[in-house]
């Protein structure tokens, strides 16, 4: 007997999912009770969200009658759990039960094919699959690495190099070509390249004899670290993949056994590596429905070949394009800027989005646009009640932080914002006790290092407080910290990142703010390092116990005072949160304030000034630079509820520009010099 959705199952869920009277209208409910495989396009906005949790919650009750095996839900980031976790509650605790699964591709290829054929073939399981602790592992050892079979002059010539180029080494990766494990220059590749350093006595390029030992060495010495237990994310993508090789069959009988049903969300982020192991591992009478908006790809860069590894399977029936977030004002704009034409994308009558804003600014006004952006926000909030109710963050984003470059010249977040700055999204905050250090946070853009640091800065004030120095006598900061573990010995830097990676793994995954089990244990390793390093023991009472003890997060006006925020001073209520356009992906806003940028030569919203008026060039669309640029636009751009605004440069657009701008129904507003 199989599982049926019906229209009084989506009555039952509907008020629950929704609130006392939403409904779904007909293409949503047929969507709902759509039980074959398919892909699902969602514009922003949408409801996609809602929709598949609703969808979820039927399924799941009638699992245990039916017994037709599992759920399995993927999507890209930890961000995308906890809404589902949050979303359904207590009644979503089925689907976080066995066999059902619940996580990232990530995690799914973890735990079902990379560890297990780790386990077969090294006979352990995998230290930690982490990026960051594996960046930090090669970087440091190959100095010291020795491969057999390989003389000293080769392996010398090898060190030379990873010694010129540091990021040469972290993009060495595994990939299986022709049946052979081979290293190449990134993952998905089929060769490795590589010149001799510019800085040798000699222009002459390595022979080909070089090259060939050279790359061995780098095989050997990448393999070292595998074996050491040490994995990139990219390692586990590899290991899936020589696994599906070698038993395919199998793997695909024991998972579509276990999975009946499987959604994957926020499809456009997937890569195509992903799809081809997630092809490989279902079996075609598995169903599989895939949600997402390739208009909204935006992770990778400009010129990834495999960025839109998703191409969705073209129907009308299965597109929604009505946005619930926006209104009209809006959604107009977001025709002629979603990459892909023709897209019809309606926006919601009940919500009153208000007329797009347009800010010239020069370079002596650019300081000034964020206040002039709060001022029109404050107005609208006087005027409209819905607006002023609304608890969504108003938000000002573009896509490059900080340049190297002369920023009177050239222009990015910080260039509007002076005070803006990536590591101050890290909260960099001391605090009285160690359980503050250890709180949940929902940081997208930064993901599980804001753990990592957080982490380390707790150590560092352990230390501070129990007045322990460096041999320089100054007192430990994080960078010294992990210097001083770094040089000690190889073995208590790993066994370190091991222990850090599953605290942040547990913090994350938890579903309270705190995790206890954490909290204890770090108490102990802190401990435990005191001893075995300083030999010191910490005293029976007093601020240490209390740091160390306390089970009250701190919460201070300063703890709540987030970093990189623009307090609008005629109304210190008025909070413009600043940040990167890769950072709000997924979010809602009240209002949204895009700030043109530069990059690669090219100022990004000037690139694309034609489609904001509202004229699709579709021989410029195809270009890669322009065609990413308007998938950043279309993504910043679909955020807000009410209100859209743009910065430019006045040396940018012409006066026919402006002309285009204001007919299309743009306000303009040039912003003043002096407030």
């Amino acid at each position: 007997m199989n599982i049926e959705i019906s229209d009084r199952q989506i009555d039952q869920i509907e008020q629950l999912i929704l609130g006392d009277g939403v409904l779904y209208d007909k293409k949503r409910r047929e969507i709902i009770k759509l039980l074959t495989s398919a892909d699902i396009k969602a514009s922003p906005g949408s409801g996609k969200t809602t929709l598949l949790l609703t969808k979820l919650l039927i399924i799941i009750s009638q699992l245990d009658k039916l017994d037709v095996g599992g759920i399995c839900v993927l999507t890209h980031t930890n961000v995308g759990i906890d809404e589902i976790k949050n979303r359904l509650g207590d009644k979503g605790n089925k689907l976080f039960s066995y066999p059902n699964y619940v996580g990232t591709i990530q995690g799914f290829v973890n735990k079902f094919l990379a560890a297990p054929i780790y386990i077969k073939q090294i006979g352990k399981r995998p230290a930690v699959i982490d990026s960051s602790v594996y960046d930090s592992r090669i970087a440091e050892g190959y100095s010291s690495f020795f491969a057999k079979g390989i003389v000293k002059e080769d392996q010398n010539r090898a060190k030379s190099l990873l010694r010129s180029n540091p990021v040469f080494l972290k993009d060495i990766r595994f990939n299986r070509v022709d049946g052979k494990t081979k290293i190449t220059n990134g993952i998905g590749l089929d060769a490795l390249t590589f010149r001799k350093p510019r800085f040798s006595k000699t222009k002459i390029d390595f022979t080909t004899e070089e090259k060939r030992e050279i790359e061995k060495w780098l095989f050997e010495y990448k393999m070292s670290i595998l074996r050491q237990g040490i994995l990139h994310y990219d390692d586990a993508y590899f290991l899936a993949t020589f696994y599906i090789e070698k038993h395919e069959n199998k793997i695909k009988e024991i998972i579509s056994k276990r999975f009946k049903y499987v959604f994957i969300d926020e499809m456009q982020d997937t890569y195509q590596h992903q799809i081809d192991i997630l092809d490989k591992v279902f079996s075609s009478d598995v169903i599989i429905q895939r949600f997402g908006d390739s208009n909204q790809a935006i992770y990778g860069s400009h010129n990834d070949k495999d960025i839109l590894g998703w191409i969705p399977q073209p129907s009308e029936d299965l597109h929604l394009s009505e946005s619930k977030r926006f209104g009209e004002s809006i959604s107009k704009i977001l025709e002629t800027v979603c990459p892909e034409h023709n897209i019809h994308l309606k926006g919601e009558s009940n919500v009153e989005s208000f007329p797009p804003h347009l800010f010239l600014f020069s370079n002596k006004s650019r300081s000034n646009v964020l206040f002039s952006f709060a001022e029109i926000v404050d107005n609208f909030t006087s005027q409209c009640e819905t607006f002023a109710k609304s608890t969504a963050p108003i938000k000002a984003v573009g896509w490059i932080g900080k340049e190297k470059d002369d920023l009177e010249k050239k222009l990015s977040i910080s260039s509007y914002f002076n005070n803006f700055d990536k590591s101050l999204r890290i909260d960099r905050r001391k605090y009285s006790n160690l359980i503050s250090y250890l709180g949940k946070e929902i940081k997208k853009d930064i993901g599980t290092k804001i753990y990592v640091n957080k982490i380390f800065e707790a150590f560092v004030e352990f230390l501070s407080l129990m007045g322990i120095k460096r041999d320089d006598k100054h007192f430990y900061n994080i960078v010294t910290l992990k210097d001083f573990f770094h040089e000690k010995n190889n073995s208590t830097w790993i066994n370190l990142n091991v222990k850090v990676s599953d605290w942040v793994s547990k913090i994350n995954n938890c579903t309270s703010e705190y995790n206890s089990e954490v909290h204890l244990d770090i108490k102990k390793w802190f401990i435990q390092m005191l001893k075995e390093i300083w030999d010191k023991e910490i005293p029976s009472e007093g601020p240490i116990i209390e740091f160390l003890d306390s089970t009250e997060p701190e919460i201070t006006k300063e703890a709540v005072k987030a970093a990189n925020q623009f307090i609008y001073p005629n109304n210190e209520s008025l909070i413009i949160d600043v940040n990167t356009i890769h950072s709000v992906k997924g979010e809602t806003h009240k209002a949204t304030l895009l700030l043109d940028t530069y990059f690669n030569r090219k100022y990004h919203l000037t690139e694309i000034k034609e489609f904001i008026k509202g004229d699709y060039l579709d021989e410029k669309a195809r270009n890669p630079l322009t065609n990413y640029l308007l998938r950043l636009a279309f993504v910043a751009l679909s955020r807000p509820t009410h209100l859209v605004g743009i910065a430019y440069h006045e040396e940018h657009l012409s006066e026919e520009d402006i002309t285009k701008f204001t007919s299309s129904g743009w306000t303009l507003i040039r912003v003043p010099e002096t407030i």
